[in-house]
């Protein structure tokens, strides 16, 4: 980044290496072309706990550039004789390269480099040798204050072995098969619990690994090898030869941490030579997976995740026929527990393996994915999913459920912008907190609810009845709506349909689908239906199937995937039973479902004339609301009839008549356009309407042809009625159930602002 003057900020590390070369070589040629190398000017620094001050004296004319990264610093410009300057250096800390700025003033340059982590520290320079008395320290401005008179590094002293060079990790490495460091900054308090754990830890495995620490703030060439950082998350480093190092977090129960050593002291996959070589692994271990005769390729996956789950699973590998009768190669066994192992059958080309490791291994609150679910599925583990925001300050307490049941149920985190949706699968509404177990990550599987405080009793009552086999299975159910009432087709819900049919109340009740054929249409019906149920008391709802759970041993063939609507009755008989009658298929209309519940309802046989006298009231206010459209409707036409009509398309497919003028400039093609619009078919019916403004891209192809080349003809503020023929519109085949083929549309509609064509395209569709 360079400026004549000015701030210059330097954001991002990507590519900064390439721009540092340029800079080299164009010093170089400045260099060549004065005669002489660049001069590297003098420069001060002090520094603060947030940040760093650092002052170069150079008095830059022209051809000035700062280039910042994490852990560079360049300037480079040539002053006013000529002369080119340079004063680049590799940073000892990293420092946030957005946040810092350089601004040149009288005579020099000051630049604040904000330091990426806020601690005190005493050298600004990787290499003393990099600057050299080029750059002092100002003493006069400098602050300083002791990270503490006693860090958590300071509790290793005289205990434990520091590594303290590059040649003495290596050292070490040649000496020792595994060794276990606790490296960190002594700036960094975020663990500074973990010299307890680490101690115990060394005590239990003296002898078994090598255990050491280092201090990532005075060794810097330690820090990339032992992959040093400062995290909320406290862990440990573990170097086993022959493999990279890993981090590892260091837990607060000994016999967790011993596990996940033990884990890198033995074999990666252990190899069994009989069935009873498998006992004291599972008895060791939460989980085992075992690999039985795979090929190359899958053995190197195996190996490779088992690599990254150590600790949480122990893989081993058997020849066919070791572990049972069946000598046919390529199988995966896992074990949990004391449970019988789940045998998975793997296939050239399965990309499964990973997966189902991690599913057999999962860790604590595991967030969602759909390949985690995928291997859950196939291991059939019972899961519990957790709603909660990510930044929930509530999260350690599932944390804890989940490490309490560890091996039991697996716990995964789900994210609520991506995850809503499930929650009417367990009958709960779209709020968060919310916890469920399923039996297994199946679609069909039994699931269960819980409701109530999310406390850590509560909730640990709850998994525990769980797996006591104590609790109900949840009900599939949209949220509730509004109590019962005659005269209206209600909303039945899964939670509400079990008082149907228990309850008394003759009860008319239609499942359908969303996609189920006309189900809008006949949902319109079963309202038509409600008021002439009214005066015998029969109650009528509606209910989606689709996400809803129904009882199919009272509603046959509602539950599994169709295109129908079903029509039940649900009534009390004299003697007492209650009886489910369902309507056959066939004609569909209000008149014919009157008949069948004439025939079939006690309640509607005794109240048949009050339903008849309603069904005619019905059909009197619907002729009167039919007439009074039409003549609205006449009247809207002959008001149309008079306004002057434009021909758009040069067919006259398109035909638009102007309401009110607008103003200004038309749409070109590729602008934004923003308008409101009812669309009708000509007998007045409206099919659509827009409720906010509808926004598209003008000759983009997301709307209908009349659209397109009507709006290009309209100014800002303009109201137009537009009659599309159907070539211009839907087609041949139009768009059922609401426009029919062939059809020709009227459109009102009004113009209310457009942009650019280099404005954002919208999604939106006509």
């Amino acid at each position: 980044a360079s400026e004549s003057s000015g701030k210059v900020r330097c954001a991002s590390d990507s590519g900064v290496m390439m721009v540092l070369a340029a800079l080299a070589v164009c010093a170089a040629l400045a260099a060549c072309a004065y005669g002489v190398a660049p001069t590297t000017p003098h420069a001060k620094w002090y520094q603060r706990k947030e940040d760093i001050v650092l002052t170069i004296h150079a008095a830059c004319a022209t051809d000035r550039a700062v280039v910042l990264s994490s852990d560079k610093f360049s300037l480079s410009c040539t002053d006013a004789s000529g002369r080119p300057l340079q004063f680049a250096f590799t940073l000892r800390e990293d420092i946030n390269a957005t946040a810092s700025v350089c601004v040149p003033t009288g005579g020099g340059e000051v630049c604040t480099l904000v330091k990426e982590h806020p601690h005190w520290f005493d050298r600004l320079v990787r290499s003393e040798n990099e600057l050299g008395s080029h750059l002092t320290v100002d003493w006069t401005l400098w602050r300083e204050v002791d990270d503490g008179p006693e860090t958590w590094l300071d509790a290793y002293d005289d205990k434990l072995p520091e590594l303290d060079s590059a040649e003495a990790l290596a050292a070490a490495v040649a000496k020792h098969e595994v060794i276990v460091v606790d490296v960190g900054y002594r700036w960094c308090s975020k663990c500074s619990h973990t010299p307890k754990p680490f101690m115990e830890l060394v005590r239990a495995l003296k002898g078994k690994a090598h255990f050491a620490y280092a201090d990532a703030r005075e060794t810097y060439e330690l820090r990339q090898p032992l992959l040093a950082e400062c995290s909320h998350v406290c862990q440990i480093t573990i170097l086993k030869r022959g493999e990279n190092a890993t981090r590892v977090e260091l837990r607060s129960e000994l016999p967790e941490n011993i596990n996940m050593i033990n884990a890198f002291l033995g074999p990666l996959v252990t190899p069994l030579a009989d069935k009873a070589a498998l006992k004291p692994l599972r008895k060791k271990n939460a989980a085992v997976a075992v690999a039985v005769g795979l090929t190359e390729a899958q053995s190197t996956a195996f190996a490779a995740a088992a690599r990254g789950l150590r600790g949480s699973l122990r893989a081993a590998s058997a020849a066919p026929g070791v572990l049972s009768n069946d000598t046919t190669p390529g199988y995966i066994y896992f074990y949990r527990g004391k449970k019988e192992p789940v045998e998975k059958q793997l296939y050239p080309g399965d990309d499964l393996l990973p997966g189902l490791m991690r599913a057999c291994a999962h860790k604590l609150l595991t967030l969602f994915d759909y390949s985690f679910q995928r291997s859950l599925e196939l291991l059939e583990l019972p899961v519990s999913r957790v709603f909660i925001e990510e930044s929930s300050p509530a999260i350690p307490l599932y944390e804890r459920l989940a490490k309490k049941f560890r091996g039991k149920i697996a716990f995964i985190r789900m994210k609520p912008m991506d995850s809503m949706h499930f929650l009417p699968e367990y009958g709960l509404p779209k709020r968060l907190p919310q916890l469920t177990i399923s039996d297994n990550e199946k679609w069909d599987a039994v699931k269960y609810a819980f409701e109530g405080e999310h406390t850590e009793e509560n909730l640990v009552e709850f998994c525990n009845q769980y797996l006591a086999h104590n609790l109900v299975p949840a009900i599939k159910s949209e949220e509730p709506g509004p109590p019962f009432a005659l005269g209206v087709a209600n909303t039945v819900v899964g939670k509400t349909l079990p008082s149907i049919i228990s309850g008394q109340q003759p009860f008319v009740v239609s499942f359908s689908k969303t996609w189920a054929n006309n189900a809008m249409g006949r949902n319109m019906t079963m309202w038509g239906l409600a008021r002439c149920m009214a005066p015998a008391g029969v109650m009528v709802g509606v209910i989606d199937a689709g996400n809803n759970y129904v009882n199919e041993s009272f509603f046959p063939g509602t539950g599994a995937p169709g295109d129908d609507v079903e029509v039940f009755l649900v009534e009390t008989q004299a003697n007492g039973t209650r009886t489910f009658v369902k309507y056959p298929s066939g004609s569909w209309s209000r008149k014919d479902l009157l008949r069948w519940l004439k025939q079939h309802s006690a309640a509607v046989q005794q109240h048949w004339a009050a339903v008849v006298a309603e069904t005619e009231k019905i059909a009197a206010e619907a002729k009167a609301a039919q007439e009074q459209a039409r003549a609205a409707r006449a009247a809207w036409e002959q008001d149309l009839e008079a306004l002057p009509k434009v021909n758009v398309a040069a067919d006259g497919g398109v035909v638009k008549q102007i309401r009110a003028a607008g103003d200004g400039a038309v749409p070109a093609s590729g602008a934004q356009v923003k308008a409101h619009y009812k669309g009708m078919l000509l007998d007045g019916s409206v099919f659509d309407e827009s409720k906010e403004p509808f926004t598209f891209k003008l000759a983009a192809g997301q709307v209908i042809p009349c659209w397109d080349l009507a709006f290009a003809t309209m100014a800002v503020g303009e109201k137009a009625v537009l009659t599309c023929r159907h070539d211009y519109a839907y087609g041949e085949d139009g768009r059922p159930p609401t426009i029919p083929a062939r059809a020709v549309l009227q459109f009102e509609v009004e113009l209310l602002s457009f942009e650019p064509a280099d404005a954002p395209a919208s999604k939106d569709e006509l």
